[in-house]
């Protein structure tokens, strides 16, 4: 581009001659990468990234070729996932502002670290649900988020109520925009069971928020933060939308039921604090089920007394929520 009659970096020779040694990355030929570069350094050493580049390529150009030294499989896929970890350090302590050469470096390991996995899960007699736990990380690392979705859901077949699967194909699902069914999804992993979550991974806005209002407003530890995260997603009208359940599901949830109030009224205070929110947010379900069948109104006013029982504050905050939201239903 002409700016007032000058020539630009991004117009320049080098510039063409930057992006031709980018390219050698994707290649794995980083040494011809850095051959480039320290010509450019040469000509210009303050063109932009080229400092940052070579500094980054010098860090991975040993380690690269040692890659081989390794055992095709795990040993290779946890040797790069292991050094990509150092290189973050070495981004951090080394100063590297320059996000494409991070960009360009993370396609190149990433994509070996998963050729790796999917080399180490074939050569298992059986379904190595971690192996295919972590490509799908990977493929979100590189946002390829589809194939992180179908390496999650293949996971999901052998662990249907995994809450740390279900949680991981949530956030897959919120990378595509499908937001009604990272919802649902991550309504039933905490469920099934919130510690199992690692909210590090689950990079959603609105958990974000949802966890952003339960610091702001209460003192509670990591542990419980989990287990209010459904709760208040209910009430901050997050969690709007639900699988409907079936007659067995149904079941299922009564008994729970049944059981986590056995639990809850014969336990001491401390005790009581990881049961209550379990309870509630299946009082929620249950409530949400039985509304929804606009039927069964006797059962709608056995669980708003229940839920008064057991905290009279977010009895009174549910009822607020459904005057509020009294015009919609539940998909």
């Amino acid at each position: 581009m002409d700016t007032d009659g000058q020539l630009t970096f991004e117009d320049s020779p080098l510039s063409a001659k930057f992006n031709e040694a980018l390219s050698f990355i994707e290649k794995g030929n980083l040494q011809q990468t850095l051959e480039i570069m320290e010509e450019i350094f040469q000509e210009n050493p303050e063109f932009t990234g080229v400092i940052d580049t070579m500094k980054s390529i010098k860090f991975w150009q040993n380690r690269w070729m040692k890659v081989h030294q390794f055992p095709e499989g795990y040993e290779r896929a946890n040797y790069l996932f292991d050094e990509w970890n150092n290189y973050n350090g070495f981004i951090i302590n080394s100063k590297i502002n320059y996000e494409q050469i991070i960009i360009y470096l993370k396609n190149l390991i990433f994509k070996n670290i998963i050729k790796n996995l999917i080399f180490a899960y074939h050569q298992s007699d059986i379904p190595n649900i971690d192996i295919l736990l972590q490509i799908g990380e990977i493929f979100i690392g590189i946002e390829e988020y589809q194939k992180a979705i179908e390496s999650f859901e293949y996971a999901r077949m052998f662990k249907k109520k995994d809450a740390y699967i279900l949680s991981l194909l949530a956030a897959a699902y919120f990378k595509i925009n499908t937001i009604d069914k990272a919802k649902v999804l991550l309504w039933e992993a905490f469920l099934y069971n919130p510690q199992k979550i690692d909210l590090s991974k689950i990079d959603i806005n609105f958990i974000h928020q949802i966890v952003d209002y339960i610091n702001k407003e209460y003192n509670l530890s990591e542990t419980l933060v989990l287990e209010w995260i459904p709760v208040y997603g209910v009430l901050l009208n997050i969690f709007n939308v639900k699988r409907e359940i079936n007659g067995d599901e149904l079941a299922k949830l009564n008994q729970e039921t049944q059981e986590l109030e056995n639990e809850f009224y014969v336990k001491q205070f401390d005790d009581k604090k990881i049961i209550e929110p379990r309870l509630i947010k299946r009082y929620f379900w249950l409530l949400d089920y039985y509304t929804l069948q606009n039927k069964n109104k006797d059962y709608i006013k056995i669980y708003l007394n229940k839920l008064k029982d057991i905290n009279r504050s977010i009895y009174e905050k549910y009822l607020d929520f459904m005057e509020k939201n009294s015009n919609e239903k539940v998909d």
